[in-house]
């Protein structure tokens, strides 16, 4: 216990980090990088283990293999919302010295989902795309250099929803469905 006390007497006090300690210090550590963290449900990061995922994958070209299915025929579909006229945070160039720059954005924005579909093939159909709105006015998009071919659709969230499934399949339907051959395989 001696020694103890008399080690902890001959410790000089620890000086206060500076401000840009961490800085410095990546600058020192050149294997250490500063990378944005990110929320993500503990469900979804477990979901995504490698060897659950090259399995799925491997069972997944077997099926398609024994059943004779073209790549017409697969298709991947994606629903993806976003606030209209709201940008992230993004880097910009100025001739100032400033360290950050804040720009004026109305808090009340719209927002607008998107239903997109792509085949293994790598053809496209027009997307979904659903405004926040009971009736769907053709003036909301005819001077824009929207696709005739887009479906537009309205609910009262802008999100998908039951009503607007049945108009996604038939638009799908419409855009996907052609004469095809199926390959046997032999």
């Amino acid at each position: 216990m001696h020694a103890q006390k008399s080690i902890a007497s001959y410790r000089r006090p620890t000086p206060p980090l500076g401000r840009d300690w961490v800085s410095r210090w990546l600058a020192q550590n050149p294997d250490v990088h500063k990378v944005k963290q990110k929320a993500k449900d503990k469900d979804r990061i477990n979901a995504q283990k490698y060897e659950e995922i090259e399995l799925h994958f491997e069972i997944f070209k077997r099926k398609i293999a024994n059943s004779g299915i073209l790549p017409d025929d697969i298709w991947n579909f994606d629903e993806t919302g976003f606030r209209v006229g709201c940008g992230g945070n993004q880097i910009i160039i100025t001739m100032g010295n400033e360290k950050s720059c804040t720009i004026g954005s109305k808090t009340n924005r719209d927002f607008l989902t998107s239903v997109e579909a792509i085949s293994a093939a790598g053809e496209v159909i027009p997307p979904m795309l659903t405004l926040k709105g009971v009736n769907h006015l053709t003036q909301w998009h005819n001077r824009t250099h929207l696709s005739a071919d887009y479906l537009m659709a309205t609910s009262d969230s802008s999100y998908s929803n039951d009503q607007l499934a049945p108009k996604w399949i038939a638009h799908f339907e419409k855009h996907s469905a052609k004469p095809r051959k199926a390959h046997t395989g032999s």
